[in-house]
């Protein structure tokens, strides 16, 4: 197959009239910000100038699979995989707005190397795929399941700097204000191109690579009586070339390792506003990289009922555990860069996809008199919570807020330390149906959604330091 897109009259240009930012509404109402977020724009570019247009990407996608019944009972499938992902260039360059292009290391590395100006291209993914289904008595009562694959994802372009960088206009964040501006005043929006000016820039890693998972699975099941039988599952999925950096989050490869410690642990010492950056040819730096990595493995248990006695339903249950130090897909409600880009590893651990204990019952009964009674039940744990300290403790100046916080104890608390409150949802729904014959059938329904009333969470305020920290807005539905 062949996917082509194309971006057309794509514009981002959030904060170009300034947000001031506030930790409580006492802060509010005494006009008393913390910080002062603007985009500025670099003549001859403005709000109304700054689209990008024609930008595409290519994705092509080649696949040939087989079977063989090497046995009555026992089936093997095999297949092939290839894929590859051909990124446009940035329409315009990734430098300063005087067109200078800075110099920055890459993590790992720490050499500084000029900018790329192109955005890689990913066609080396190749993806094997095995799977079986094994009957070992050969009575049609039980089958193990297996199989294996190296499957890959997609860049989704928002993550890319296709319209270029640093060029047309750049971002400030000022942790406070800066002097002699209060709310709501905002500075000039355009601002002329002097030499030597220096921008913040987003680019892509030269060593970028596709997201890569490795899924492997294994399962039984067994009829204990007829139309009723009993399963486990088994999943273990390896994921590396996973994003770290990109639009929503920092990794900034244009400040010093941490020099120092706190008294608890954490880094210090970056001080990217007095110490200064490694390279004075661009300011910010921040880079998509495919640095990190994520383990999933989850246990199901299973009860199924196949129709009979005018019903039918399913039930499991499944534990698992998420853990990655991978930066969180966009629409998670958070930003979380890494607390240390210099060690990668410390953030590893259970992440935002979370769920340790989820349980699921389905059911259909026919009642009579053409009634049909169903219902879906879901019950899991809470997702987990974020813990972000407001302060620039390793003074990095991260806009990302990725330093981490410490509880009463004075240990250094994880990326995700707590859960909301348990989530349980059940709906149900019932049907009465009128055969008409030739003139077709009649169906009235009456449905129930969250059925208990419960209030499920959806948000929670994540800034540690926040009076409000923990506390999260609720969904009605």
């Amino acid at each position: 197959d062949w996917n082509s897109t194309e971006l057309t009259n794509n514009a981002f240009i959030g904060w170009s009239r300034g947000a001031y930012w506030f930790l409580t509404l006492e802060d509010f109402q005494a006009r008393s910000p913390y910080a002062f977020v603007f985009r500025q724009f670099f003549e001859p570019f403005s709000e109304t100038n700054s689209t990008t247009d024609n930008y595409g990407t290519n994705e092509l996608g080649l696949f040939v699979q087989d079977k063989w019944q090497a046995t009555p009972n026992l089936t093997l499938h095999f297949g092939l995989r290839y894929e590859a992902q051909f990124n446009g260039d940035p329409k315009n360059p990734i430098a300063n707005p005087d067109g200078s292009i800075g110099s920055v290391r890459q993590a790992p590395s720490n050499d500084l190397r000029p900018i790329p100006q192109n955005i890689k291209s990913d066609t080396n993914n190749l993806g094997p795929r095995f799977g079986l289904s094994w009957d070992p008595k050969g009575d049609g009562k039980t089958v193990i399941r297996g199989g294996a694959g190296i499957y890959y994802g997609r860049t989704a372009t928002i993550f890319m700097p296709t319209g270029g960088a640093g060029y047309r206009d750049s971002t400030g964040f000022f942790f406070p204000p800066p002097a002699g501006l209060t709310f709501p005043e905002t500075p000039q929006s355009v601002i002329p191109v002097t030499p030597g000016l220096v921008s913040s820039v987003s680019f892509v890693s030269e060593d970028f690579q596709n997201l890569r998972v490795l899924n492997t699975n294994i399962g039984i099941e067994r009829e204990v009586v007829p139309n009723l039988s009993v399963g486990a599952d088994f999943i273990y999925s390896r994921t590396e070339n996973a994003r770290i950096g990109g639009f929503n989050t920092t990794f900034d490869q244009n400040t010093f390792p941490p020099n120092g410690t706190d008294q608890y642990g954490r880094p210090t010492g970056i001080d990217v506003f007095t110490r200064g950056p490694p390279s004075n040819t661009v300011f910010q730096a921040d880079m998509l990289s495919s640095l990190g990595r994520a383990r999933y493995k989850a246990l199901t248990l299973k009860l199924k009922k196949g129709f009979s006695d005018r019903a039918q339903f399913l039930a499991h249950y499944t534990w698992s555990k998420d853990e990655s130090n991978a930066d969180a897909e966009r629409d998670i409600g958070f930003t979380m860069g890494p607390s240390n880009s210099f060690d990668l590893e410390s953030d590893f651990g259970i992440d935002e996809r979370d769920i340790t204990h989820r349980v699921v019952f389905q059911g259909t009964a026919e009642l009579g008199k053409g009634f049909t009674l169903s219902g879906l039940g879901t019950f899991r744990s809470g997702l987990p919570i974020p813990a972000q300290e407001s302060a620039d403790v390793d003074g990095d100046g991260s806009l990302a807020i990725d330093d981490r916080p410490v509880d009463a104890n004075g240990n250094i608390v994880p990326r995700f330390f707590g859960r909301q409150p348990a989530f349980y949802n059940v709906a149900m729904r019932l049907m009465w149906t009128r055969n008409l014959g030739a003139a077709g059938e009649i169906d009235l329904l009456f449905e129930i959604f969250n059925v208990l009333n419960n209030d499920n969470f959806r948000t929670t305020n994540f800034i540690f330091a926040s009076p409000i920290y923990g506390l999260c807005g609720t969904d009605p539905n």
